[in-house]
C-alpha cells in the first residue's frame, strides 16, 4: 500500500494494514502533517497521539474472526483554524464516543494499567463524531481552537 496519497492539497491520505507495525508510518505522517501546518509541538504531540490511540484501538479492538478489520484509511482535511482526521476501518461496529469517562482509582494501589486512550483522545481534539456507514466505522475528530482555552 502507498505510504500516502496526496489527494488535493487540503487533504493527505494514509491507507495501514490492520497492524501494530504500522504505527511508526502513522506517527510519522502525523508529524509531517504537524510540520507542514506549521502547528507547534504540543498541538503535533496531540495529533499524533490521538491518531495512534485510535488506530491501536482499532488493531487490538477490532473485532475477532471474520469480524477483524484488515485496513485503516486515515485522512486528514486541513483547514485554518482546524483540522479534520477521519478514521475509517472494516472491522466491527464501535462507537467510541459511547465509552464512558474512566472511573478514578481512590489509591494507586487501585488503580489499573490501559483503559484511558478513547478518555485522552475526547482530552485532546477539540470533537470526536462516530457513524456506522456502508458497513465501515468512520471516526471523526476535529483539532482546532477551543473555547475553553486559548488558541
Amino acid at each position: 500500500m502507498p505510504a500516502s496519497d496526496a489527494t488535493s492539497s487540503r487533504e493527505r491520505r494514509l491507507l495501514l494494514c490492520a497492524d501494530l507495525g504500522e504505527l511508526d508510518r502513522l506517527g510519522a505522517f502525523a508529524r509531517d502533517i504537524g510540520r507542514d501546518e506549521r502547528l507547534n509541538g504540543d498541538q503535533i504531540f496531540a495529533l499524533e497521539l490521538c491518531l495512534e490511540e485510535a488506530v491501536a484501538n482499532i488493531i487490538m479492538h477490532g473485532g475477532p474472526g471474520e469480524h477483524a478489520g484488515k485496513h485503516i484509511a486515515v485522512t486528514i482535511m486541513r483547514g485554518a483554524p482546524s483540522l479534520m482526521v477521519c478514521l475509517e476501518d472494516d472491522g466491527g461496529p464501535f462507537d467510541p464516543t459511547a465509552v464512558p469517562p474512566p472511573k478514578v482509582a481512590a489509591s494507586l494501589e487501585e488503580a489499573r494499567v490501559g483503559g484511558m486512550g478513547v478518555h485522552l483522545i475526547r482530552k485532546l481534539c477539540t470533537d470526536m463524531r462516530y457513524e456506522r456507514v456502508a458497513g465501515r466505522n468512520r471516526l471523526t475528530l476535529i483539532f482546532g481552537p477551543r473555547a475553553d482555552r486559548p488558541a
